[in-house]
């Protein structure tokens, strides 16, 4: 069974859509519907941008339901 937030995360959305995008200073993650963070390496984006949607949103959420997209210049 899973937790309350994650139950509550599952019925309203599956998937959190993110593009990295790069900057001088590293990456900005830009999540759809909930807003832009930044990240200096990629290897951290996806923990990066689901500790912002948590925050944004206040619901846990797995790593999994966020879908990572780099774009390169």
């Amino acid at each position: 069974m899973l937790p309350p937030a994650y139950s509550a995360y599952m019925d309203d959305q599956s998937k959190y859509r993110t593009t990295a995008r790069p900057w001088a200073d590293g990456w900005e993650l830009h999540v759809e519907g909930t807003g832009v963070t930044q990240v200096r390496d990629l290897r951290d984006a996806r923990r990066q941008a689901r500790d912002f949607i948590e925050t944004m949103t206040g619901q846990g959420i797995p790593l999994d339901a966020v879908e990572l997209d780099v774009s390169h210049p």
